[in-house]
């Protein structure tokens, strides 16, 4: 369904006819640069019975009339664009976002929705993930179980509306549900494999997976556990931008070189990349001791080097280099780019146009790369993180 309403920049009154694809949020913020003063234009789609109800957010007017020689501005939450067809005054994203997710989407016999993208996407995700990181808190604080059964009771009731019976009863399953639900078929493709290599460690070296989880808990837990909820709630803080190219990633799909996508509100993304290396790259210690026991030795046993050395002297950037010939394990480090992170990480990096420029460190030269690509390997890193993050609660939680 697309939303169409004529609205026109605040400063230099250039008008537009804004098309906004119903995404799956109860209310989704869209800001794109009027094309006469470059001056951010903001605003928002609002779910409203039968439909949606477009919102001025800032510098915008909302017309009442038709506007003659209005440049057609499409929007989607869940989807890019190409040159053709971002201007198009009859493009339908939604039909291509269909199309795109069919093939990927699990079925649920008993679920009463006819809407595809709900059996695909998970409808009011900023909100549910509030929840979720309230039940995590509340667990790791000791509450008590009543007010913890109410979280995850009124979590199960909000995902039941979409794909039927939901089996969560702990916080185990609750956040392992909430991040396959938001990231699958991709977040399954890293959890899965490594999974099994632990489940295989607990036969054959019980002890020492063990010893590592002991070591973990005491020594990085807490920071890994902090890193990852301070993640999650910036990304669904911005989910309106980052959704627009989330399928692309969870479908592992690369072929985004020429796409477009209609907000570009930079400002709460640039920084994102850059925190989500330093997350990621932070728990490889974990994968690393893992290697460790599979490879026969003990978890802080590294083939060339001390844990201590590991920990402390080797860069961000080299931290896979234990586990890169472990591909169930080394798949958690694609898309890492070291001169991107440097750029995000210490906000050496700027939006013009469709394109995102930044400095890599070093010698400081300057790099660019299309916004949408941007915002593509943003999401790709929060998969991993995602993946990585519940593959450690599962085993700290126990």
């Amino acid at each position: 369904m697309v939303v169409s309403g004529y609205i026109e920049c605040a400063a230099c009154h250039h008008r537009y006819l804004a098309r906004i694809g119903m995404g799956s949020e109860t209310y989704q913020v869209h800001s794109f640069d009027c094309r006469d003063c470059t001056l951010p234009i903001t605003i928002g789609l609002r779910k409203v019975a039968h439909g949606g109800r477009i919102e001025g957010e800032e510098n915008v007017r909302i017309l009442q009339d038709d506007a003659e020689e209005a440049t057609v501005m499409n929007l989607h939450a869940s989807f890019s664009f190409d040159v053709a067809t971002i201007h198009d005054r009859y493009a339908f994203p939604s039909i291509l976002f269909t199309q795109k997710i069919f093939p990927f989407v699990r079925q649920a016999p008993d679920s009463k929705v006819q809407d595809l993208a709900l059996l695909f996407e998970v409808p009011n995700s900023r909100q549910l993930w509030g929840e979720v990181r309230n039940a995590l808190t509340l667990d790791k604080n000791g509450a008590n179980d009543r007010k913890l059964v109410r979280l995850i009771e009124d979590y199960r009731r909000q995902r039941e509306k979409c794909v039927g019976h939901v089996a969560v009863s702990n916080t185990r399953e609750l956040i392992h549900n909430f991040f396959d639900a938001m990231f699958y078929p991709r977040f399954g493709a890293l959890i899965e494999p490594a999974r099994a290599l632990i489940s295989q460690l607990e036969t054959s070296a019980a002890s020492e997976l063990e010893r590592l989880v002991s070591y973990y808990r005491a020594n990085h837990w807490e920071e890994s556990y902090s890193r990852n909820i301070s993640l999650f709630s910036d990304y669904f803080r911005a989910f309106t931008e980052f959704s627009q190219m989330l399928t692309h990633a969870r479908i592992d799909d690369q072929d985004v070189s020429a796409k477009l996508v209609g907000s570009k509100n930079f400002e709460h993304t640039k920084l994102f990349y850059g925190q989500a290396f330093e997350t990621l790259t932070s728990g490889f210690v974990f994968l690393a001791c893992l290697n460790n026991i599979l490879s026969g030795r003990p978890f802080d046993q590294f083939q060339q080097m001390t844990l201590n050395k590991y920990v402390h002297d080797v860069e961000k950037a080299k931290r896979a280099n234990p586990f890169k010939d472990q591909p169930d394990l080394s798949r958690f480090a694609e898309h890492l780019d070291s001169s991107l992170r440097n750029g995000s990480h210490h906000a050496s990096i700027w939006r013009d146009g469709e394109t995102v420029f930044y400095r890599s460190g070093g010698t400081g030269a300057q790099r660019d790369m299309p916004y949408a690509g941007y915002l593509h390997l943003c999401n790709e890193l929060a998969i991993s993180c995602a993946a990585l993050f519940v593959l450690e609660y599962e085993l700290m939680a126990k």
